[in-house]
């Protein structure tokens, strides 16, 4: 089962309009209007793309524990690492663009039906392996979040922090700004873009790529969980 992994984020514009469009897009439904409980005033809440860094799961499945390292790129791409060998994580876009890139952002969760539990966690810097045996592995509650991916399989998808792809352009800023050029001015004032960049990561991707209205992502099509993380 693929997933797609997003999370919280707070925006903000100088712009009167630029307020405006960032007001869309804030949580609701099954997501969190105040993540962490904690509220602000001059900036919105809202649903990104991951930004550089690391993401960790944690999966038990037919009565084993293992787990998954994965670097993010700025441009939302995954490279999967060994969790045990951190310094070998290195995140790469794919060379090759269309589905197969968009793909590359995704998790793939084999065997999903007898997966007894999934924990994720997202750290911008790589975790020290023992930490994350000694302390994470014993006590996830403690340091990530739960999904439930055999229940999503057989329809429960009324999880919290959770969409389904229909919603991804109404709720998560980076889509949107595939088509709509206000989201995407306004994605671009922020300290990470549109998908995850800084601002000179936009310039150079422009430079390298072209301009990001000509740069597309294919809407999804598949049944795709969507989780989002703190």
């Amino acid at each position: 089962m693929p997933i797609l992994f997003t999370r919280y984020s707070a925006g903000y514009s100088s712009r009167p309009e630029g307020v405006s469009t960032l007001d869309k897009f804030k949580p609701n439904g099954r997501l969190q209007a105040q993540p962490g409980g904690v509220p602000i005033k001059t900036a919105r809440y809202g649903v990104r793309m991951l930004r550089a860094g690391y993401l960790y799961l944690r999966i038990e499945r037919r009565g084993l524990l293992e787990w998954e390292g994965y670097a993010v790129h700025p441009h939302g791409c995954l490279r999967q690492f060994w969790v045990m060998k951190p310094e070998a994580a290195e995140a790469k876009i794919a060379c090759e663009r269309g589905a197969r890139q968009a793909n590359n952002s995704l998790i793939w969760i084999k065997d999903a039906k007898n997966v007894k539990s999934l924990w994720y966690a997202f750290h911008p810097d790589p975790i020290d392996p023992q930490h994350l045996k000694r302390e994470i592995e014993p006590n996830p509650a403690k340091y990530m979040q739960r999904f439930d991916v055999a229940g999503w399989q057989v329809g429960s998808t009324s999880q919290a922090d959770s969409l389904e792809p229909a919603q991804l352009d109404k709720q998560v800023l980076g889509f949107a700004a595939l088509s709509d050029e206000q989201v995407q001015r306004v994605g671009n004032e922020q300290c990470f873009g549109p998908m995850g960049m800084t601002p000179q990561q936009c310039v150079d991707a422009m430079t390298l790529h072209g301009s990001p209205q000509r740069r597309k992502r294919p809407s999804p099509t598949q049944s795709i969980a969507y989780q989002r993380r703190a």
